[in-house]
């Protein structure tokens, strides 16, 4: 093969680098409607600081019902996203900084993409309309 390279240096090629892995993960959050309008949590960590989304479902042995599955694509991960209707109180703390959001104030609301998404399609299927 050497006779018919043009290269002088073939330490000096490029080397196709390894495949990234790819992380499976799943978020479970729930959906809550109020008088009030839909309660959601700002997010604090390195990600996604300052937007919105729906509160984080705490972990317990018998989620409540799913009403609304996706699957989204970012960067390295393959996120499985679940929706589920909101946790019996009894015994359930609820995650710092939630708020509640009128109707006609999540249109303007910085949210991810697929949590808002998974908003409007929830809201779909309950017949509520995005009023801004």
């Amino acid at each position: 093969m050497q006779p018919h390279c043009l290269t002088r240096d073939p330490a000096s090629l490029p080397v196709k680098s390894k495949q990234t892995v790819i992380t499976a993960v799943t978020e479970r959050v729930y959906f809550q409607i109020g008088e009030e309008g839909v309660l959601l949590q700002q997010e604090s960590g390195k990600r996604r600081t300052g937007l919105w989304k729906l509160p984080e479902l705490p972990a317990l042995p018998d989620p409540p019902a799913v009403l609304h599955r996706s699957k989204y694509t970012i960067t390295r991960y393959k996120v499985d996203l679940w929706v589920h209707a909101p946790p019996d109180k009894a015994g359930v703390a609820p995650p710092e900084g939630l708020q509640w959001i009128p109707l006609a104030g999540l249109e303007a609301l910085p949210m991810p993409s697929p949590y808002r998404k998974a908003l409007n399609a929830v809201l779909a299927q309950r017949d509520f309309e995005l009023k801004a």
